[in-house]
């Protein structure tokens, strides 16, 4: 049974299932010839590269025409197999980088829930609905004195002088400022 889900191996595991050794497949990805992510192979698209090379320089190595063996003749690769399998290999290259992204921003997330999680059980998050809540009632507390406060200050200030209407209203502001300070916001 293939296995074709996106996986990240080791250069040994690649070697394995492409039947190369390790110290092949070294040397593929030290040229450049095979992507890494986070020095890893992702695997299909590795795979995918090392068939397309087998196909272009033909038989079972990896290893260019022209290292099989004394009498072996060069033989000149196909251009468009070569450039094809470049653009596999960029393409490789972007698609482990997009897996390795969304690896990471999964992990992040998964940690970022867990702190919530543990937050609300600590009992350090307090529910929106309930912040609104409080906020709507403190506002609406604080319109209601501010509206009431020049019937509180007007008779006070009844034939003062203009220092002491200032003084009687700062004590009234000084009173209301008291109040909301023994709140639950306090």
């Amino acid at each position: 049974m293939v296995d074709d889900r996106p996986q990240l191996l080791t250069q040994s595991e690649v070697a394995k299932r492409v039947g190369v050794s390790r110290q092949r497949i070294g040397q593929l990805v030290k040229s450049g010839d095979l992507p890494t992510t986070e020095g890893r192979l992702l695997w299909p698209q590795v795979r995918d590269l090392i068939l397309a090379r087998r196909a272009t320089f033909g038989g079972k190595s990896t290893a260019h025409p022209s290292s099989s063996g004394p009498d072996a003749a060069p033989a000149a690769p196909d251009s468009s197999a070569l450039s094809r399998t470049r653009r596999e290999t960029e393409d490789a290259t972007n698609d482990a980088q997009r897996y390795a992204k969304a690896r990471a921003d999964r992990e992040e997330i998964k940690a970022r829930q867990a702190a919530l999680g543990l937050a609300e059980q600590e009992g350090n998050l307090i529910p929106v609905d309930e912040v609104r809540a409080d906020a709507v009632a403190v506002l609406a507390s604080v319109r209601a004195s501010l509206l009431g406060l020049p019937g509180q200050v007007a008779l006070r200030c009844e034939g003062k002088s203009a220092p002491e209407i200032e003084g009687v209203l700062g004590d009234a502001v000084n009173e209301l400022l008291a109040e909301w300070h023994q709140g639950r916001f306090a």
